[in-house]
């Protein structure tokens, strides 16, 4: 699965750590539910802890069907 390019410096923690913190509470306009997951997959282990803790409590607080349509996909990162 490619994620799309708007995402990558989100998830290598080089946004801003605001725009970080919007994306860990699942503010992604244009993700997909793949891209929702894997970007707050990824801002769990970010270097700031607030931005950790909204993304752990977004995937907590993810509807069952996102999560089983993220890991019903072959091609969902990480595999």
């Amino acid at each position: 699965m490619q994620i799309n390019k708007i995402f990558i410096p989100i998830i290598k923690g080089a946004a801003p750590v605001q725009k970080r913190i919007t994306a860990a509470k699942g503010v992604l306009p244009g993700a997909s539910a793949i891209e929702l997951v894997t970007v707050l997959l990824f801002l769990t282990r970010d270097k700031n802890e607030d931005v950790k803790k909204e993304a752990l409590r977004s995937l907590k607080n993810l509807p069952l069907e996102t999560l089983r349509e993220f890991a019903s996909d072959r091609e969902a990162y990480p595999r």
